[in-house]
């Protein structure tokens, strides 16, 4: 209250002095402009520019607020467009789970444009399209998904291979792999997924060739590794040119009886027999060996 009564008087005295001034003497402003001339007094014309002064601010600050109440009004759209992605994403993995994949896909994808992680409708709507056995419409929702979220190579190409290989399309499978293998050429279960492509394939020096990259991936333990070398080469031996293979088989296997006898097989197919019954006979002393060995241990 005092500070109005203060506001108050100085504004009365400051009043009386300006009052003053303009009876003392009004001043005098010309504006010229070509032809035409504009003439008041100085106190009209500073009156005049305050009040367009004002009137500036005032239509400055009115759009300041036209503009936020824009820039709310499209916040607010976003959030609410989003929300609706949101529902209607949850609604269409519900469905995916039901099995209802039409549905689902159809769902996930008209959300996929205002959610704010389309990754997870086009990954899930290609699962779908896998379901419905549309391989084609699986793969261009992978490279929409691939596109969404730069990074993702590696995973999607997995994702892709084994859908792959739940349909038993070995081939293309192996193809998706080796294209991934360039950016990530030690990842373990691409390997293990390679590996077994290989093997469906029957591509056996193929996957004799990746044995030691498994090797330094760790993709399988210590045993299946060598059940994996030990198939791999004794399926390799059986081919037309085993007797090449056998010259490039580890010495450390070639005392397998497995893998001896594979090549004892495949000497029979080529007519070999001498050679045949020299491996075998090679077996039958290594194995009479043993227990001989075993003897002298217990003398």
């Amino acid at each position: 209250m005092r500070a109005v009564l203060l506001l108050l008087v100085a504004a009365t005295i400051l009043g009386g002095l300006l009052g003053a001034l303009m009876l003392r003497d009004p001043g005098y402003v010309l504006l010229a402009y070509g032809s035409r001339t504009l003439e008041t007094s100085l106190w009209f014309a500073t009156a005049l520019l305050a009040a367009l002064y004002f009137l500036g601010r005032l239509l400055a600050r009115t759009a300041g607020r036209l503009l936020r109440g824009r820039r709310l009004l499209g916040a607010w759209q976003d959030r609410r467009q989003e929300h609706r992605a949101q529902r209607a994403t949850a609604r269409g993995l519900l469905l995916l789970g039901e099995g209802q994949w039409e549905e689902a896909k159809r769902l996930l994808l008209d959300a996929a444009s205002r959610s704010s992680a389309p990754l997870v409708n086009y990954l899930n709507a290609a699962r779908a399209a896998h379901e419905l056995q549309r391989t084609e419409e699986r793969d261009a929702l992978l490279r929409r998904a691939q596109a969404a979220a730069p990074g993702s190579e590696v995973a999607l190409a997995l994702t892709r291979a084994r859908w792959q290989m739940a349909q038993g399309q070995w081939a293309p499978c192996k193809a998706t792999l080796l294209e991934m293998r360039s950016e990530s050429p030690k990842h373990p279960q691409l390997l293990a997924m390679l590996a077994r492509c290989c093997e469906a394939l029957r591509e056996w020096q193929d996957l004799i060739e990746l044995l030691p990259d498994l090797r330094k991936a760790k993709a399988l333990d210590a045993e299946d590794l060598a059940a994996w070398e030990s198939r791999a080469w004794r399926n390799r031996l059986l081919e037309a040119d085993g007797a090449e293979a056998w010259q490039r088989l580890p010495k450390a296997l070639r005392r397998e009886p497995e893998l001896i006898a594979a090549r004892a097989r495949a000497l029979l197919h080529a007519g070999d027999f001498a050679a045949a019954q020299a491996a075998l006979r090679t077996q039958g002393r290594k194995r009479a060996a043993k227990p001989a060995l075993s003897a002298r241990a217990w003398r």
